[in-house]
């Protein structure tokens, strides 16, 4: 069953962005709520890659071609972006497809519970 409650964590707001993706998320976002969905095959980092755009480690990851996600997971990250400037990113980590081509059925069920999104990431 997919984890359709977004992960609120007072510590996930003191993040610490790297400075071109927060320069960059303050112009485009401030005031702005945006969620960010992202998909791949398994294996390939979809975890990894949401940690170091935060640069801490809010998703579980590791090394494996059989992927380490199991289910959707939300994290809610309220983003101050500096000079009064804030956001809020929904980031949606996703299980990865079995295969480069193929996704297997509890995947395609999880998926299909997603409501709406933002920015589609594909990796």
């Amino acid at each position: 069953m997919a984890d359709d409650t977004p992960d609120t964590d007072p510590e996930l707001e003191r993040l610490t962005w790297n400075p071109r993706v927060k320069e960059g998320l303050a112009q485009k976002l401030q005031g702005k709520k945006c969620t960010i969905l992202i998909v791949g095959p398994a294996g390939v980092g979809k975890s990894t890659f949401i940690n170091s755009l935060v640069l801490e480690k809010v998703c579980f990851s590791g090394t494996s071609v059989k992927g380490v996600t199991k289910h959707i997971k939300r994290v809610l990250i309220n983003v101050k972006l500096g000079r009064g400037r804030t956001c809020s990113l929904t980031i949606i980590d996703s299980p990865g497809f079995v295969g480069q081509r193929s996704v297997d059925n509890d995947t395609k069920t999880q998926l299909s519970q997603i409501d709406s999104f933002d920015l589609l990431l594909i990796c």
